[in-house]
């Protein structure tokens, strides 16, 4: 028997015109950090700190071909070259800024509730890092492809092989980590392939930073913590200084890399370095940080079985694997907020179709309690007739709850029946299989009794 998935809980499809048509007055919150994200990149070089435009001057300078840097920088000047978009850095970073709002304006679009004030605080954090941090020349605007592949095609054939196809190609070109980012993505779906909660997503992530702790030293022969101590020793002086991710355990190689893994993943979430600076600058953005990440693990703690939908356990788990590997490699707080900020469409993802699904239970846990109530004011006898189920429950009015239990024998879905629980006496069908042939006699007998469940 076939399972069918109810017409009413298909996830509506918005289209490109669809985006270009909401009304701005929607999303006010998102509207006004578009507008202020364009300002940002038409005067980035006026208006942001030198530290956030270095690696557009790099890839600026090598298409001018005054400088000369590893095949990653390289690789990604051949395809701004390419493009003909050398020497046109704002209309490069225009291009990429809109592309990025594109895929998280499509994302809330595809979710049927209402947006919250908080939800739309997280998309607008989003829109405006990806103003600041790919609204120029730069190697992580090529994440885009990957970040819309990973929302936007969840259920269409191929996805989970096209991922896997464009990691390891970025990882080739682009930035070598991302190979050990694809091994732990196959590792995190592995884990919360049937089952992902913010408790679970938590425990994968510190276990999984471990292990890239051990695998790359196991297959470099050098200590996992050696990349990041090469590159911040010659920062110790710099302005930015206060930023930068240093061992919280001492302790002799590699044990120390193993051990202060898991907590740099966990200070990546909760960033408490950039909170004890007490600088105005670094609150802020370690405030963002914290609140995305706390949202989003609170979110999974809210995923159900019954909502847990394949493209939420795939995007978790790749933020789970992406996480994992940075707390190894990153050198600072800024880069790792940097690197992360193309994959924060899947970090809303997971927030909007969490919440859109707890907002659709107690929709119609509202609806089934009024329900209830006409039912009990008109006074109507209850009967029940036949029932054809294939997955969801069909419930006549009045059907108390005994005998919903009693139904629990032939082994309907098991969320449903916890869903039934909560909504109590109601009425809701859900489009399924159904045969109904109620007794219209004098003879029908209570709804706890034999007849009317073997009726059933």
């Amino acid at each position: 028997m076939h399972e069918r998935r109810p017409s009413g809980d298909a996830r509506p499809r918005s289209t490109g015109r669809d985006v270009l048509r909401s009304d701005p007055t929607d999303y006010p919150i998102i509207t006004g950090t578009i507008i202020v994200g364009i300002y940002l990149v038409m005067f980035r070089n006026d208006v942001l700190p030198r530290r956030f435009i270095s690696d557009s001057a790099n890839i600026a300078a090598i298409l001018d071909r005054r400088l000369i840097l590893d095949d990653s920088f390289m690789n990604v000047a051949r395809i701004y070259q390419s493009l003909g978009l050398g020497g046109h850095e704002i209309v490069a970073g225009m291009i990429q800024f809109l592309i990025a709002v594109l895929i998280i304006v499509k994302v809330v679009k595809d979710c049927r509730s209402s947006m919250t004030s908080s939800m739309e605080i997280i998309a607008g954090i989003a829109i405006i890092l990806s103003a600041v941090y790919l609204g120029g020349y730069s190697k992580d605007a090529v994440l885009a492809p990957i970040a819309w592949v990973a929302c936007l095609s969840p259920r269409r054939k191929g996805a989970v092989f096209a991922l896997v196809i464009m990691i390891a190609v970025y990882g080739v070109f682009f930035r070598t980590y991302w190979l050990a980012v694809l091994g732990m993505y196959g590792a995190a779906a592995f884990v919360i392939r049937r089952k992902v909660s913010g408790v679970r997503w938590l425990g994968t992530t510190v276990i999984l930073a471990v292990g890239s702790a051990v695998v790359i030293t196991m297959i470099t022969k050098e200590p996992a913590s050696v990349y990041r101590a090469t590159i911040n020793q010659y920062r110790q002086g710099d302005s930015d200084a206060s930023t930068l991710i240093t061992p919280v355990f001492n302790l002799s190689e590699p044990l120390s890399s193993f051990i202060n893994a898991p907590v740099t993943a966990l200070a990546l979430m909760i960033p408490v370095p950039l909170f004890l600076t007490m600088q105005a600058y670094y609150l802020i953005i370690a405030s963002s940080i914290c609140y995305l990440w706390v949202t989003f693990v609170g979110s999974l703690s809210r995923l159900k079985r019954r909502t847990g939908a394949v493209s939420c356990r795939r995007e978790a788990a790749l933020l789970s694997a992406f996480v994992a590997v940075q707390s190894v490699f990153e050198p600072d707080y800024g880069s790792a907020l940097k690197h992360l900020t193309p994959l924060l469409p899947l970090l809303i993802s997971v927030v909007l179709r969490t919440h859109d699904a707890e907002t659709e239970q107690t929709r119609l846990g509202m609806a089934g309690n009024g329900m209830h109530e006409d039912s009990i004011q008109s006074g109507q006898e209850a009967s029940v007739g036949r029932l054809a189920v294939n997955h969801e429950i069909t419930v006549v009015p009045r059907l108390e709850i005994l005998c919903f239990h009693k139904l629990r024998r032939g082994r309907p879905d098991k969320g449903m029946a916890q869903h039934a629980r909560v909504i109590g006496i109601f009425e809701v069908r859900f489009a399924v299989t159904q045969e109904l042939a109620p007794r219209h006699d004098g003879n029908t007998k209570g709804i706890g009794e034999d007849d009317s469940m073997k009726a059933g």
